[in-house]
């Protein structure tokens, strides 16, 4: 039995590293776990990673910055799981360039990944903790380095 037996949530950027490995610990201590990330064939080998140790996982393939896939992802974990106790908001890149290299365009992907990112995931998850009674959002957005 683990701390979190019966509890159903999200972990954003969980195709690898810190993401990837949160999501297998909420997993080792028992929660239903939906792995969000928009590489897809990493995020689903990671989720049959975990389902083989007899895990339950599902992916969900979603760019977090964008509103429509943050929704889809949201209703589609929620369609599976009918409820949400936490949502890590992982999710993170860099851009490995000077400042004086780096286009605006460039600039402003930094910012919708990293930061629009967490408004929109508690955006379209608060409604339905506050409908149940609770939940826990945690953003923590961890780069490659």
């Amino acid at each position: 039995m683990g701390i979190l037996d019966g509890k159903c949530g999200i972990v954003t950027g969980a195709a690898q590293g810190f993401g990837r490995a949160t999501a297998e610990r909420m997993c080792e201590e028992g929660a239903r776990v939906a792995l969000v990330d928009v590489q897809i064939n990493q995020v689903i080998a990671a989720v049959d990673e975990l389902r083989v140790k007899g895990y339950d996982a599902m992916p969900i393939v979603a760019d977090v910055s964008d509103e429509t896939y943050t929704g889809h992802m949201i209703r589609e974990a929620h369609a599976v799981f009918g409820r949400f106790d936490f949502i890590h908001q992982n999710a993170a890149i860099q851009i490995e360039k000077l400042l004086h290299e780096t286009t605006p365009e460039e600039w402003d992907r930094v910012f919708s990944v990293n930061l629009r990112s967490m408004y929109l995931g508690a955006r379209a998850i608060v409604p339905i903790m506050m409908a149940q009674g609770g939940g826990a959002i945690v953003n923590s957005p961890k780069c490659c380095r």
